[in-house]
């Protein structure tokens, strides 16, 4: 990968190559969510955890609970993308009743209401009625997002606390380790330090 050897090259900390990550790469992996983000793609999030891997010096066959939350605390991209998904989803329920995207949309919520075929309508509900809303009214946009996130947030988390539980591996780590955030010791470790693992 060529960011890798460019973080390298300029001794990048691995703080800053993640926000490096965040800026370059998860936008393209990201592009024309508001159309597919309803669905977790897990070959999105293998970019992610290839990279915190590599980036770390790792080795591939490492736990990956281990490498995102506890070392990194990284969230899955799927949440920014399902985010993008339901506020384009929400955008359009603001949208003029003439308005092309609008019209299409209550075509589709027709097809999905009477079973006839799953659509964008069908899978973007689904997405939603996962976090506790089965209506077509949200009230405060804001509240409603933050609502939603927060959920997308927390089903993270209690994913990553029971990992750590499956994990026998991660019985030491799992009795100090209670956050997701980044180990502090890595903030002042620059790439060129370590060794990149080669795929």
């Amino acid at each position: 990968m060529i960011m890798l050897q460019f973080i390298r090259k300029y001794k990048i900390s691995i703080e800053k190559s993640l926000m490096l990550f965040d800026r370059i790469i998860t936008p393209i992996l990201c592009y024309g969510s508001d159309v597919w983000g309803f669905e977790y793609t897990e070959c999105i999030e293998k970019v992610q955890l290839t990279f915190c891997k590599q980036i770390l010096g790792v080795n591939m066959t490492t736990t990956n609970c281990a490498i995102l939350g506890e070392e990194l605390g990284r969230r899955p991209i799927a949440i920014k993308y399902h985010m993008t998904c339901i506020k384009y989803w929400l955008k359009i329920l603001r949208m003029d009743k003439a308005r092309y995207p609008k019209i299409c949309y209550m075509k589709l919520l027709e097809l999905h209401n009477v079973g006839r075929l799953i659509t964008w309508a069908t899978s973007t509900c689904e997405l939603l009625s996962r976090y506790v809303w089965n209506n077509q009214g949200v009230g405060n946009d804001d509240w409603f997002l933050a609502t939603i996130k927060q959920r997308l947030l927390d089903i993270n988390f209690q994913k990553w606390s029971s990992d750590l539980v499956e994990h026998s591996k991660m019985k030491v780590y799992r009795s100090f380790k209670g956050e997701l955030e980044m180990e502090k010791y890595l903030m002042s470790i620059t790439i060129s330090e370590h060794s990149i693992v080669k795929i």
